[in-house]
């Protein structure tokens, strides 16, 4: 478990993703806009019924942090209850060194630094499991993502097909930032 402050000095929480967190995921999905889903999913989401809502957070919850390696940011809110802010996951095929990888973070948390934390707990996590390269699309009109890659420190290579940029990266551990060694406030 590792803690780190966002740019306007709140304090998450970063663990592996379980299965009883299928709750906090359909929390995060409607908080999200139609934008950051559509970033997210590349299709439109925004009349997605309850029921495939929460399968799909159920389905994502169950990883084995071996071929599937996901982290969860979470807030403590007010109450003391667990709030998800951001979820980080990479999905490679058995024995495969290549992950395909995603990022979502709340709208309400972009722009604080939290994409960047996630992508680079995400990356240690990969490497450590054997991981060597992340893959995958990304809409080319989603800036945010795309300036994070140039941030992160690591090669890659960007091809452009249709309105989507293919993204490799090659990995390498990523040095932690942000609040390393701070103890965060008691609540």
């Amino acid at each position: 478990m590792e803690t780190f402050t966002t740019r306007n000095g709140q304090w998450l929480t970063v663990r592996p993703l379980t299965e009883d967190d299928a709750p906090l995921l359909v929390d995060l999905f409607r908080r999200l806009s139609p934008n950051s889903r559509y970033q997210r999913f590349h299709i439109p989401m925004e009349h997605v019924s309850d029921e495939t809502i929460w399968q799909g957070a159920s389905d994502m919850a169950h990883v084995d942090q071996i071929n599937q390696v996901a982290l969860i940011a979470l807030l403590a809110s007010d109450e003391g209850e667990q709030v998800a802010i951001a979820v980080a996951r990479a999905h490679r095929q058995p024995g495969g060194t290549e992950a395909e990888a995603a990022i979502v973070v709340r709208d309400d948390f972009q722009s604080q630094g939290v994409g960047r934390q996630m992508l680079g707990y995400l990356v240690n996590a990969a490497v450590a499991v054997g991981i060597t390269t992340f893959k995958g699309y990304i809409q080319a009109d989603n800036h945010q993502m795309l300036h994070l890659l140039q941030t992160i420190g690591l090669q890659y290579t960007q091809h452009i097909e249709h309105a989507e940029a293919y993204v490799l990266i090659q990995l390498h551990e990523v040095p932690a930032k942000g609040s390393a060694g701070a103890v965060p406030p008691r609540r």
